[in-house]
């Protein structure tokens, strides 16, 4: 895999939030990340992740 798209959403606004990974070439899903609080922050401090708008 070469292309991560990565998005956050609420699915309960201000309450939970999830985080989706998808492989951009194959259009499928990677993983979901669920979790209470505030949506999560870009990984950092990775070498093999490139950052890209």
């Amino acid at each position: 895999m070469r292309v991560l798209g990565v998005d956050d959403f609420a699915l309960r606004k201000g309450d939970s939030y999830a985080t989706i990974l998808v492989d951009l070439e194959g259009r499928r899903p990677v993983d979901v990340h669920c979790r209470a609080g505030t949506p999560g922050r870009w990984p950092t401090g990775c070498a093999a992740i490139r950052k890209s708008r």
